[in-house]
């Protein structure tokens, strides 16, 4: 979330530039005038100060994150800060985050999972093929992810709630290696009809994330990451 201060006043600012930043979702009647020159400068100004602001909060987030060490001490601070990073790269797209925990072979997984409300291109997708109106986001504070780890997420997915998720970890890979594909495919396959998807956030692509937000260009990278997961899986 941008900080307080950067959000008080008002400003003209063109329905164009307010797409790009992720401010308006879907097509909506937008009501526009002419803006004299002193307006336009203004937004210029409020859309640099916003991309300024949302590059220091992710590099503030990426900061944090390299403080936080992988393994299970470090597991709350990383679960927490997810959180908070996932919400903000995807501000406006998915929304109410809350922790939904399952028992688990003694213990439990826990998932941060969030409501879909975006309307565009990625959001759409996964919400009609996926029945997604809420999207899981499982936390391993740890570089490795082993076949549980994979299993745990499957068990997430449901026909009720969303057949699409994420695994967060701590990884500085921006691809899933060999094997992680192969856990991938496997759960993408064994329902022929409902498949399952799952996607992986490593830190190298949380950066990622946070970039593409501050470019305002989050869902075309979002749809070519999913594109490209497809193709891994149908490989």
């Amino acid at each position: 979330m941008f900080p307080d201060h950067l959000l008080t006043g008002e400003v003209s600012i063109h329905p164009g530039f307010a797409q790009a930043l992720g401010l308006v979702q879907g097509p909506k009647q937008i009501r526009t005038k002419e803006a004299d020159e002193n307006e336009i400068v203004a937004a210029s100004v409020s859309i640099t100060t916003r991309v300024s602001a949302a590059y220091e909060e992710a590099a503030r987030i990426m900061g944090r994150l390299r403080d936080i060490p992988p393994g299970a001490g470090g597991f709350k601070r990383y679960e927490d800060l997810m959180q908070s990073a996932i919400s903000f790269a995807f501000q406006g797209y998915l929304s109410n985050p809350k922790l939904h925990a399952t028992p688990w072979g003694g213990g439990e997984i826990r998932d941060i999972v969030f409501n879909n409300t975006g309307e565009t291109r990625f959001f759409e997708t996964i919400r009609d093929s996926y029945v997604a109106v809420t999207v899981p986001f499982e936390c391993k504070n740890k570089s490795t992810l082993e076949a549980g780890d994979f299993h745990q997420i499957e068990a997430s997915l449901t026909e009720s709630t969303s057949r699409f998720g994420f695994v967060c970890y701590r990884s500085d890979r921006r691809e899933p290696i060999k094997q992680e594909i192969r856990y991938l495919q496997e759960i993408y396959s064994r329902d022929v009809i409902h498949h399952k998807m799952v996607m992986l956030l490593s830190d190298a692509n949380l950066w990622q994330l946070l970039e593409q937000r501050a470019k305002g260009k989050l869902d075309a990278f979002m749809y070519k990451m999913y594109t490209r997961y497809i193709r891994l899986y149908l490989a």
